[in-house]
């Protein structure tokens, strides 16, 4: 759910300014929460998948076809 901006701050996607005025939003819960802009696109993921032992391709586990 997106809000207009009050105070100033900082994207946690982009690492520009947020100034009042502009739609931002909270992403993630609690403590870990950030604030971002609605326009900016999600920043990089770089949660690391384990590759399969056995055809090295990232799928779920026990779906491999090899």
């Amino acid at each position: 759910m997106s809000f207009t901006a009050k105070y100033r701050g900082s994207c946690a996607d982009c690492e520009e300014g947020i100034t009042p005025g502009e739609e931002v939003a909270y992403r993630g819960e609690g403590e870990a929460r950030e604030l971002v802009h609605v326009k900016c696109p999600p920043a990089f993921d770089l949660t690391v998948t384990p590759a399969c032992p056995v055809c090295w391709l990232i799928h779920a586990e026990g779906a491999c076809d090899a």
